[in-house]
């Protein structure tokens, strides 16, 4: 099964990936990490995110009977460029997935949004070989509320998510998230 981790800059995705992917050693999972090597190009451009969910996709594709877990996917990039654009809407959103992605190349996943405060996010932001926007807080609170709207709406937006959970990193210990994580994984 495909796990697929998302939320604002500093929630964790990142974090608990590592060791979650460590406390599952033995099932061999395969890890996707926010930018895979193959993906190349100037990160200021949305055409390198659409690349490499288009590469992400394809591994995917490829996973049978294997723990998949992926930092980020294509709802990152309608969110950067939702929040861009100031789009809020469900149908917004779905403009700009569109967009980004004309054909059906997505698996089933399981949805896991690690929820942080906008205040924790700008204060832990930090990505390299980016403008940062997201520590600016105007950028951080549409994209936190964007974040909410997809989680909320995620039935209507895809097809392809199997399962969902909200987790709040603020009211939990990594090692807390992640050992209840892996009793959902087993």
């Amino acid at each position: 099964m495909i796990y697929v981790f998302e939320g604002l800059p500093g929630a964790g995705k990142t974090s608990i990936i590592s060791r979650l992917s460590e406390m599952l050693r033995n099932r061999n999972p395969i890890i996707l990490p926010e930018y895979l090597p193959q993906s190349y190009g100037d990160r200021t451009d949305i055409s390198f995110y659409v690349n490499n969910e288009k590469n992400k996709s394809k591994i995917m594709g490829e996973i049978r009977n294997q723990i998949c877990l992926c930092d980020r996917y294509w709802y990152s990039s309608a969110v950067y460029c939702s929040a861009s654009s100031n789009a809020y809407t469900v149908n917004e959103i779905m403009q700009i997935y569109k967009i980004l992605h004309k054909e059906n190349i997505f698996e089933k996943y399981i949805y896991i949004y690690l929820k942080v405060s906008k205040e924790v996010s700008i204060e832990r932001a930090q990505i390299p070989d980016v403008t940062n926007m997201w520590s600016t807080p105007s950028f951080c609170s549409r994209a936190y509320d964007l974040y909410e709207t997809i989680f909320n709406n995620l039935n209507e937006i895809t097809q392809n998510v199997v399962d969902k959970m909200v987790i709040d990193i603020e009211k939990n210990s990594v090692n807390d998230i992640c050992t209840e994580l892996f009793k959902y994984i087993y």
